[in-house]
């Protein structure tokens, strides 16, 4: 019978065998049967991954089985439903086989990463004096009342702002939605800005609450209203954050101690599928009312399952496809993995307070697009200028931003960085309040990086920290007598 250890040592092995076969494959010339045979070996190694996710036992809600099915949903659609002869690979764009190749290598490689980062974060756990429950402090007694009278305080401004989104959805058309959702535009009113900054308070109030794992009828509600929150959301054809908030809540039941089985597990799958396919009808509309969807042919379940699936796979063509296609256009490529860094330093509201702001990240203008180290706004430019001065883009992608900051060898490196980072504190620190706090602040960013910068969620747990901090001084300087 082998141990825990020698489980995780094996994986590490079968992995590295993978790994072995795609860096052969790296200097076979590409050709249809050898883009044939990367395609079914690159499937298999994300099986293979799904394998280590259930070998390593952390159970379906863990953050790493969790990002294994953003990972799929959003790089490995297309990939897989080739496969299945549902959409052909060959077609796609005007890609050459060359790039097509190295398309899926570089998807394999990031695969094989993450996996790496997944394994030799829970070997080194092994080595660490992990707590194994939640203790209950004076700290975090302190921090479930502030999450508590900041969810009591903006309770009613976050839910109105999701039921204005979904009714300007339907009958003002998608774009609206998205510009009020932005909630800091400075041609806006004073009400649609305190709408947008309530949505921000009240997820922290609510990661400050759950964070401290409270009990009762309260922490019921609290779970209760998080999720029809993210559903209402579903409304608005946000369909990739949405799964990612909800992904947030499994994850956080999970380090609660929640295991289901294999048929409650498809049961939850097929009733995000129904909300998707409900979703489908709004998102139909996204430029137009509501009032057009009468002339919308009515589609069968498997066409709306396919078709969703095939839109949030367009990262594979339109971030990762594109980067490589034109990487020789891109200027300081090398940079664009830290661009939410630089957006927080030059281009947010804490570089206004410091008087260094440089540009608006969401403005898409020539300042924008010369000063900023966004990957996604690059590739628009690059595709269509004057798309891109209209508001469109391409979005990012780990994958992609990996590429960029070293090429091949490049996507070996920082998605294991990535993922060894975030699975290491979450299985170590998951029962701190504090860290707690902070890694279910970005945890939504973590899961929606497929498709979205790496480091976004870095920029959350900032925000998070300096929330955190002056939590601290209060306590610490206002007398214990005073209320709050």
């Amino acid at each position: 019978m082998l141990t825990y250890r020698s489980k995780l040592d094996l994986c590490i092995i079968i992995t590295s065998i993978f790994f072995i076969m795609e860096v052969v494959l790296m200097f076979v010339h590409a050709n249809e049967a050898v883009i044939s045979f990367n395609k079914h070996l690159s499937c298999l190694i994300l099986l293979w991954a799904y394998v280590v996710a259930r070998v390593s036992g952390k159970g379906f809600f863990h953050p790493f089985t969790l990002y294994l099915v953003a990972f799929t949903t959003f790089i490995f659609s297309r990939l897989i439903m080739d496969v299945m002869g549902l959409y052909s690979f060959d077609d796609t764009y005007f890609f050459s086989n060359e790039v097509k190749h190295k398309m899926i290598l570089v998807v394999s490689f990031a695969t094989i990463s993450l996996i790496w980062g997944a394994l030799f974060s829970f070997r080194r756990n092994l080595k660490n004096n992990i707590t194994s429950h939640f203790q209950e402090t004076s700290l975090s007694l302190v921090l479930r009342k502030y999450g508590l009278y900041l969810i009591g305080i903006t309770i009613v401004p976050f839910l109105i702002l999701k039921i204005k989104t979904l009714i300007d959805v339907a009958t003002q058309g998608y774009v609206y939605a998205m510009y009020l959702e932005g909630g800091l535009q400075d041609s806006q009113g004073w009400f649609d800005k305190l709408l947008g900054i309530s949505d921000n308070i009240f997820y922290t109030g609510v990661f400050l609450y759950l964070a401290t794992y409270p009990k009762g009828k309260m922490y019921k509600w609290v779970i209760f209203i998080f999720f029809i929150a993210s559903i209402i959301e579903l409304g608005s054809g946000r369909r990739g954050p949405t799964i990612c908030n909800i992904f947030v809540l499994l994850a956080y039941l999970g380090s609660r101690g929640l295991k289901l089985s294999i048929k409650k597990i498809c049961l939850l799958s097929l009733g995000l599928v129904v909300f998707l396919y409900l979703s489908f009808a709004f998102v139909l509309t996204r430029n137009d009312s509501i009032a057009d969807i009468g002339s919308v042919e009515t589609e069968s379940l498997s066409f709306v399952v396919e078709n969703v699936f095939w839109q949030q796979g367009a990262t594979l063509c339109c971030a990762i496809g594109e980067t490589i296609y034109m990487e020789k256009k891109l200027e300081d490529k090398e940079l664009y993995i830290f661009s939410p860094m630089h957006d927080l330093l030059f281009g947010s509201v804490f570089s206004d307070i410091l008087g260094i702001r440089r540009y608006n990240p969401s403005v898409q203008d020539e300042n924008t697009l010369e000063k900023s180290w966004r990957l996604g706004g690059k590739i628009m430019y690059n595709m269509d200028p004057e798309g891109y001065y209209e508001g469109y883009g391409t979005g990012s992608s780990m994958v992609a931003e990996s590429y960029c900051c070293g090429g091949v060898f490049g996507v070996m490196f920082w998605p294991f960085l990535f993922m060894f980072m975030f699975t290491y504190f979450w299985d170590k620190y998951k029962y701190n309040p504090v860290i707690f706090f902070l890694l279910l602040s970005g945890l939504s960013q973590y899961f929606f990086s497929p498709r979205d910068p790496m480091f976004r969620f870095m920029t959350s747990i900032f925000y998070a920290f300096i929330f955190i901090s002056l939590i601290r001084l209060l306590m610490k300087y206002v007398p214990k007598r005073s209320t709050i």
